[in-house]
């Protein structure tokens, strides 16, 4: 009715300056990202017309020096045919030294217990931020960790000694891929907590962000494939974050962007979570999740064909 309407969109305005909010955190989180790459990138340039100096070179070398245990662990491992599992160990020991991919695991499901306990707007709906941090985490975390990860790796050449260690390309990906999704469910598992939902409630929330979060390693397999570096990577995949990770918000205050959304799965994953106390599952979502999974698929075995993971 016109009445529901008006009230919907008085919520909408209420949760507007909140939501600006929301959105130059995370811009600053990305900020962060692109200002590292650039200044050390930059940095690594000056260095080279003038000359490496010895603390550079320094520099250099305790950069890879960190990541040379797990290296070790994991080629070892490769040669005793355990690759798929090293390689998912090796990345967790990673993310504990990389604050740039630590911090895209916890962000949202921090954000959402305290923004669920700490906000309360009148006529605002049930678990309102819990459903906006899980769209908009589905849209960010799995595919910029999946891609930083495999332009991190191409750039300081360990993949390539990964891959003469006999450790072939499809282990690779599912040691990566397999360790992002499960850090990413840990997150949801957070968020979804933080939802107070029932058994059944809980179960399909989980469902759904486990193929939301399929998708977007996907798409983060394909940049990470696609990209010489990190810089590339970064360059590939800020964009692509922003749409998949906002589009969802934004289609609340626009129809024309609400149109674009529900061609995405980013968008129909977050109509099904606000939807899940009800009927999530409907068949214009799942068949748009499911076209959206074999075009990134497809993407990736592109990618794949014509750069493969060297």
């Amino acid at each position: 009715s016109s009445q529901e309407k008006q009230e919907e969109v008085k919520t909408q305005k209420k949760l507007l300056p909140i939501l600006k909010d929301i959105l130059w955190i995370v811009l600053g989180v990305v900020g962060l990202k692109i200002g590292g790459d650039l200044a050390v990138n930059n940095a690594v340039n000056i260095a080279n017309y003038f000359g490496v100096s010895e603390k550079i070179i320094g520099l250099t070398i305790l950069a890879v020096g960190t990541s040379l245990p797990e290296l070790v662990t994991s080629v070892t491992a490769a040669i005793k045919g355990n690759s798929d599992i090293a390689i998912f160990k090796r990345q967790i020991m990673d993310t504990s030294k990389n604050k740039e991919t630590l911090i895209q695991f916890v962000m949202f499901p921090a954000l959402t217990v305290i923004m669920n306990q700490v906000i309360h707007v009148e006529g605002m709906p049930r678990n309102y931020f819990v459903n906006l941090f899980a769209s908009m985490y589905i849209g960010m975390a799995p595919l910029t960790a999946m891609a930083a990860v495999m332009a991190e790796e191409k750039e300081k050449n360990t993949l390539r000694v990964l891959l003469l260690s006999n450790v072939k390309p499809y282990e690779y990906l599912v040691g990566v891929g397999g360790y992002v999704w499960a850090a990413c469910m840990l997150g949801g598992l957070v968020i979804c907590m933080a939802g107070g939902y029932g058994p059944k409630e809980g179960a399909a929330f989980m469902g759904i962000l486990a193929v939301g979060f399929l998708v977007s390693i996907l798409v983060g397999a394909a940049i990470g494939t696609w990209s010489r570096n990190q810089m590339m990577a970064t360059s590939l995949t800020v964009p692509v974050m922003l749409v998949f990770a906002f589009l969802p918000m934004l289609s609340m205050f626009n129809d024309t962007i609400a149109k674009v959304a529900r061609l995405t799965y980013a968008g129909q994953i977050s109509r099904m979570l606000y939807h899940i106390e009800g009927s999530p599952l409907q068949a214009e979502g799942i068949g748009v999740v499911a076209g959206n999974l074999v075009l990134f698929a497809g993407l990736f075995a592109a990618a794949y064909r014509k750069c493969g993971l060297e």
